[in-house]
């Protein structure tokens, strides 16, 4: 079964002078068997919804699809006041 994978990096503002910056990282694997890049592209905004209040959330997402039209993977940005996420999602070619 194909698989996605959706790798995130944030970066959180210390909390004061003295408290460095923090990275985190995440990745998760997704199974799908869907086919079509467009079912994919109103799919995988389900995976995303923990970025749902960032501030740029929807300009965001309304890159995956033209990101994945031309390699196999897409690279977002989601913003929030004293975070910031480096989401990768990496996929199958589609047909």
């Amino acid at each position: 079964m194909p698989q996605t994978l959706i790798i995130t990096k944030g970066l959180h503002a210390g909390n004061r002078m003295i408290d460095p910056d923090e990275t985190t990282y995440n990745e998760q694997v997704i199974e799908t068997n869907i086919k079509s890049l467009n079912v994919f592209c109103e799919k995988i905004v389900d995976a995303l919804d923990r970025f749902e209040n960032a501030s740029n959330f929807k300009e965001e997402v309304e890159k995956i699809e033209s990101q994945l039209k031309i390699n196999n993977f897409a690279q977002l940005e989601f913003n929030y006041s004293f975070s910031r996420y480096n989401v990768t999602i990496v996929t199958p070619k589609f047909e």
